[in-house]
Parts: structure tokens; C-alpha cells; sequence
């Protein structure tokens, strides 16, 4: 579902990139990309902050496959617990969209011929 909104959002953003004169599809993989760097960050910044007291980071990085196996499902269960985790996450996705349309907005508009006459 929400993906279905952050497809839209970067395909607004690749319309005002064609109202200004331009390339659309540029701005529409850079919308799409600025929003999954963020919600990657998002991810991150919350396994970090908010499940760090209930997963065992260490064990991520074992060698021991079980051990793995069991702390990523611990990270799974915490991201997946409370819905503000998944609103955080979301937040910062809407921070990506946010940060594309500012780029896009910096850009000069097309120049208009100027009409003789």
C-alpha cells in the first residue's frame, strides 16, 4: 500500500521535473531512490535506538549460523512489535520524497521565449 504512494509521489515529482523542462525519468529514480536510502536509514536508526535492549547485535555478526539465525529473528520480531517502529520507519521515507522535491524545486524553471510584438 504504501508503496503504491511513494510510486505516486516520485511520479509527481518526475511531472513538475517535465514542467520544468526536465528529464522526468531522472527525477523519478531519484525520487525512488532518495525514499529507500531513507527508509533504509530509517531502519537502521531505529533497530539501533528503539530495539537495541531486546536483539543481541553481536550475534549478528558470529559465525555460528544458529546464532545469526536467532538474533535476526529477534531484530524481525522487534521492528515488527510496535507500530511506531513502522511509523518512524515511514517518516523517514517521507523525509526522502521531502528531500528530492527540495532538490527539484532549486532547479531553475525552463525559460520562456519572449514574444515580439
Amino acid at each position: 500500500m504504501f508503496q503504491l504512494l511513494f510510486i505516486y509521489l516520485a511520479f509527481k515529482n518526475g511531472n513538475i521535473a517535465k514542467a520544468k523542462g526536465l528529464n522526468p525519468v531522472l527525477y523519478f529514480f531519484a525520487t525512488t531512490s532518495a525514499i529507500l536510502f531513507c527508509m533504509v536509514t530509517g531502519g537502521a536508526f531505529v533497530a539501533l535506538t528503539f530495539c537495541s535492549h531486546t536483539t543481541d547485535f553481536n550475534a549478528l555478526t558470529s559465525f555460528d549460523q544458529k546464532q545469526r539465525l536467532a538474533a535476526s529473528h529477534q531484530l524481525q520480531q522487534a521492528l515488527t512489535g510496535d507500530p511506531i517502529h513502522f511509523i518512524t520507519i515511514m517518516l523517514f521515507a517521507v523525509g526522502g520524497y521531502l528531500l528530492a522535491k527540495f532538490m527539484l524545486e532549486q532547479e531553475a524553471d525552463m525559460k520562456q521565449p519572449e514574444l515580439i510584438g
